[in-house]
């Protein structure tokens, strides 16, 4: 409380100039830079584009909530009077009255003390700093598991209640199964309300993000490229029919930077042809949509581009080469073959959900709990969850993404980008290997799946199977050629005694071996994999 006051009266005292408007900085900055040296002209030439892009900020600022916290933070509000369930018609048509009649509540730092509420909260900060630290940048606001329309529209009444609905951008962030696949009927709904579309021209822009992180822990990395692509398209199409000309649509393809969080191996122009394809480019193009595309480079992987100056100049000029480029129409034949592209992805996305649930990944992902990991920064590696009940270790739904590409990526095989191939070819494997000679889309695919593949080992899992099996310890301590290290094998061979890893690991690793003798046929014939096999199929 000590410390809120002081950072309270610090913003708040009166007296002296206070800035809280970019421009009262970058209108006076043109004359000066009229009137400066070539050195000093170039130097707040930068400064006004900073200005311009960040406001008085360092970098865009996002807030982030998930839906429950919506919906919990408005009853606490409105109540439940008229509201209803969050998913229903019912509770869409209340928020929508509720915003024609909204009046904005005054709020200081004394109600960001009291207030308890999560999204309540978040917007009196917003607030306050609209008020105290920059009245004009705009704020992102993210809402996970986001499934229903109403929780976007009734993020946007509370801002509105807060009076902060012309700095905020309410985004839904799509990463799960469910939500990808809901995605664009949410956004549907929601264009066909008018307090939404009324919203959305008044702030000029429509915003969404999607999770190459999460939706590639759920389906597969190969899965979630192309369930998000499907998103972009439907809502290309959605926004051709609407009536918001001139609204800029802004897409956030937050990804991380391994092949399971969404990194093309290869160049940077790979890497962002994956996450918004040409096809995806081309749909908005041609309706002459305004598109701002957003990506991300996370951690110290990430940080690597731009490890100095030189490198990051190098890294946004190739950046901005592909994200320059006028779109093209798209003949790609994955699009084309519709029937192909559309089995291949449901019966690959079908494996990946099975391989999810299975009881034997389950096991082979907490085999060893979090020894495997380093620690990920200030996000603990299992999501929370209610009820309080114990967390299961290797559950990938308790997980957080980035954990569980980590485990993967330490037991030797990331089973979430090269498993699923024997179903999803079926018996079109010779069509998909023409697919892959003629489609610019499923040869960057196929790609990233071969890198994965050549750094890929099933010996490797196997060999840490071994280290729960008892038999494997009692050979040790029997052999008697290991000294004193004998009585600590024996111990080790009595403590897993029946325990099941050994023998669950096992089953996966000949599930995830049958899989692999297809995928190896299709990187061999695409010229992607010499022919030799590969010492882990045999």
């Amino acid at each position: 409380m000590a410390s809120l006051a002081k950072a309270a009266n610090l913003l708040t005292e009166e007296g002296g100039d206070r800035l809280i408007d970019p421009a009262a900085v970058a209108r006076p900055l043109g004359e000066i830079i009229a009137l400066a040296g070539e050195s000093a002209a170039l130097a707040l030439m930068r400064l006004r584009a900073q200005l311009s892009l960040l406001g008085l900020g360092s970098a865009h600022i996002h807030f982030r909530i998930n839906a429950t916290q919506v919906g919990n933070s408005l009853r606490a509000l409105l109540g439940d009077a008229g509201l209803g369930d969050m998913g229903s018609r019912v509770a869409l048509s209340s928020l929508e009255k509720r915003l024609a009649a909204a009046r904005v509540e005054r709020v200081n730092f004394g109600t960001l003390e009291l207030e308890t509420a999560t999204a309540l909260r978040q917007m009196v900060l917003i607030a306050q700093m609209v008020k105290h630290v920059d009245s004009a940048t705009p704020l992102r606001f993210l809402v996970a598991e986001c499934e229903s329309p109403a929780t976007i529209l009734g993020l946007v009444l509370l801002a509105r209640v807060f009076g902060v609905d012309h700095r905020i951008d309410v985004s839904p962030l799509f990463e799960t199964p469910a939500a990808l696949e809901r995605g664009a009927r949410l956004i549907e709904a929601l264009l066909e309300s008018p307090a939404y579309r009324d919203y959305v021209r008044s702030r000029g822009r429509l915003c969404i993000q999607t999770g190459f992180s999460d939706a590639g822990r759920f389906i597969g990395q190969v899965g979630a490229t192309l369930a998000i692509e499907r998103l972009h398209m439907k809502l290309a199409r959605l926004l051709k029919r609407s009536d918001l000309e001139g609204v800029e649509l802004v897409i956030f393809n937050t990804h991380g930077e391994s092949m399971g969080r969404g990194a093309h191996p290869e160049s940077l122009r790979d890497r962002q042809l994956y996450i918004l394809s040409r096809a995806a480019r081309s749909a908005f193009a041609a309706d002459g949509r305004p598109l701002k595309h957003e990506f991300s480079f996370q951690g110290g992987d990430g940080f690597l581009f731009f490890g100095s100056e030189r490198l990051a100049a190098a890294c946004l000029a190739r950046l901005l080469e592909v994200e320059l480029e006028a779109p093209e129409a798209s003949e790609d034949a994955l699009y084309r073959d519709t029937d192909l592209s559309l089995d291949f992805f449901l019966r690959l996305k079908s494996y990946q959900e099975e391989l999810f649930h299975r009881p034997e990944y389950r096991e082979t992902l907490g085999a060893f709990g979090t020894n495997l990991l380093f620690p990920t920064g200030s996000r603990k590696s299992r999501r929370q969850h209610d009820g309080g009940r114990p967390a299961d270790r290797g559950d990938p739904a308790q997980m957080r993404a980035i954990p569980n590409n980590a485990i993967l990526q330490q037991l030797g095989f990331v089973a979430n980008i090269v498993s699923g191939f024997s179903r999803a070819a079926g018996l079109d494997l010779e069509r998909l290997v023409d697919l892959h000679r003629h489609s610019d889309r499923f040869s960057r695919i196929l790609r990233l799946v071969a890198a994965a593949k050549k750094r890929s080992s099933l010996q490797v899992v196997g060999a840490y199977a071994e280290l729960f099996d008892s038999g494997y310890w009692t050979s040790r301590a029997y052999s008697g050629g290991e000294g004193e290290l004998s009585e600590s094998f024996k111990d080790l061979a009595e403590i897993l005694t029946g325990d099941r890893r050994a023998q669950s690991m096992r089953r996966l690793i000949n599930a995830l071996r049958l899989d692999s003798i297809d995928l190896h046929r299709l990187l061999e014939d695409a010229g992607l994999e010499k022919g030799k096999r590969p010492s882990d199929l045999r």
